[in-house]
């Protein structure tokens, strides 16, 4: 019976918290609201900025390694080679590392991406006459 009682006690919602201090006027309110605003607004231009940045830094070295890759080849013909041991040709080399700069990129886009889009399905929302609308 008390293991029930205490069990009661933990699934029952927690009070809500006390607001200490007189209710905020209508300035106040609004002020507040234009803080969260321009926070929200803020966070959404990093965002945006930063998935645009890694965006063209993928499109960059995607062009680059593929144009690099196929080159290697042919970038300079009196190189010579001693048995198996050959120099590494700086073209390949150049189009691997874009390539491997190319996944991270694509990786940054990715969070970013999710990151943006959890954020705008964030908005704050304000309570009208009318119902609920968006905030801004």
């Amino acid at each position: 019976m008390l293991s029930l009682t205490v069990l009661c006690s933990l699934a029952a919602p927690a009070p809500p918290p006390q607001v200490e201090g007189p209710p905020l006027d209508a300035w106040e309110l609004k002020q507040r609201d234009k803080t969260i605003k321009l926070a929200w607004e803020q966070r959404e231009r990093r965002l945006r900025l930063g998935t645009g940045i890694f965006g063209a830094l993928t499109g960059a070295s995607l062009i680059s390694a593929a144009a690099l890759i196929p080159l290697s080849g042919s970038s300079d013909p009196t190189i010579k080679c001693f048995g198996n041991n050959c120099p590494p040709d700086p073209m390949m080399t150049a189009g691997i590392v874009m390539a491997v700069v190319c996944a991270g990129s694509i990786v940054g886009t990715a969070v970013l991406g999710v990151k943006l889009t959890r954020h705008r399905r964030s908005r704050p929302i304000q309570v009208g006459s009318w119902g609920i609308r968006v905030a801004f």
